[in-house]
């Protein structure tokens, strides 16, 4: 009779024991501490602009003692702090196992070097926090790296770079912030000046003598470095196009135009006189371009992919994946097979191998976009 009683009550703990296991999945993680559990969260980067925060399933606490959790960050320049969300836990599971679920998307600056910070407000009046730092500049190329800071070298207050050109120790480029023009930085001795005062432009190409601008978007200005004067300027209001980026292959430069503002794309080919040789129709909407080996890149306007265009011919041969989303990137050259590039809004020149540059993989639809800035 003990026997049996005995069995009986073993088997009604085995019950037991199954039960609770079969409605609580989390009873096989070990419950964790605060301190342990917080840890158990992946943060990857996984577009231009954007973080994903996800807890493993390890995430298991003893107690519902998290309350809240804020997520906020900080840019390398200390000018934007901002709190993007308050997650309140979702628990899952019950007795001695509780799951936080974490599953979520974080808007940041394309480019730019972000401070992620997680606080754990607890139910004791505590609060613990993870700081974590994103290279946001490394997606989607992990070899990109910071060639020029404007911060640290620039004493003008310009914001950021738009049209540029690097010619020996010397860089010409069209600064933001109003100081509309022609400025030149040199690398050695670190001192910046403005040669040309112009209307606001955003592009720039040029070679050891010559510097072209775009003033007002429409008038070409060929600048002449050695006799620090403008040789001719060009009108290009009277054939109703505004320029959309500039490059100075050999003895030509190039002028990526738009017509009428209706994305009707066209890229000139002019002497330097300033003279059009030649039109070529453009049937893709693109904004800024370089030239390396007969060979155009133009960015999409519309999309995160670098256009590689024959100039001989005159055919695209290649969709390149963009290093920045398409509404962030401004002005990008080509030098020995480096391709530099700078960011609106950001303080750095970026440098990567022109080889990394891979074949775009998919379209970007915008109206589909979850979070990130654009």
């Amino acid at each position: 009779m003990n026997i049996k009683i005995e069995f009986y009550f073993l088997s009604l703990i085995f019950l037991f024991s199954c039960s609770e296991n079969s409605t609580n999945p989390y009873n096989n993680h070990f419950p964790l501490g605060v301190n342990g559990a917080i840890k158990e969260i992946d943060m990857n980067i996984v577009d231009y602009d954007s973080v994903h925060i996800r807890s493993r399933e390890s995430f298991v606490l003893s107690t519902k003692e998290i309350d809240s959790i804020f997520i906020s960050y900080i840019d390398e320049s200390d000018n934007y702090y901002d709190y993007n969300d308050i997650i309140i836990p979702n628990y899952e599971g019950k007795q001695g196992a509780y799951r936080i679920d974490i599953d979520k998307g974080i808007n940041t600056w394309v480019g730019h070097i972000i401070d992620l910070n997680l606080a754990y407000h607890t139910s004791d009046g505590n609060i613990l926090t993870i700081d974590s730092t994103f290279l946001m500049y490394k997606y989607p190329y992990n070899n990109t790296e910071i060639f020029f800071n404007l911060e640290e070298n620039l004493s003008i207050n310009t914001r950021f770079l738009q049209g540029f050109e690097i010619n020996g120790n010397e860089l010409y480029f069209c600064p933001s912030a109003g100081l509309a023009g022609i400025w030149r930085y040199n690398f050695i001795t670190g001192k910046e000046e403005d040669l040309y005062v112009t209307g606001a432009g955003d592009h720039l190409a040029g070679n050891a003598t010559y510097i072209f601008h775009d003033k007002y978007h429409y008038i070409l200005v060929k600048y002449n470095i050695n006799l620090d004067s403008v040789d001719v300027e060009l009108d290009l209001s009277s054939y109703n196009y505004s320029v959309a980026g500039l490059a100075v292959s050999e003895s030509n430069l190039y002028c990526l135009v738009s017509e009428n503002h209706n994305h009707i794309f066209k890229l000139l080919k002019l002497d330097f006189s300033l003279n059009i040789i030649d039109e070529i129709l453009i049937p893709q909407p693109c904004y800024y371009l370089t030239i390396n080996d007969g060979m155009a890149y133009l960015k999409s306007y519309i999309s995160n992919e670098l256009y590689q265009y024959n100039l001989v011919t005159k055919e695209f041969t290649k969709s390149l994946t963009s290093p920045s989303y398409f509404s962030a990137m401004e002005g990008f050259r080509i030098y020995d097979n480096k391709f530099y590039y700078v960011n609106f809004g950001g303080p750095y020149m970026y440098v990567l191998d022109l080889s990394d540059l891979k074949p775009i993989l998919t379209q970007v639809d915008n109206s589909s976009r979850v979070f990130g800035k654009n």
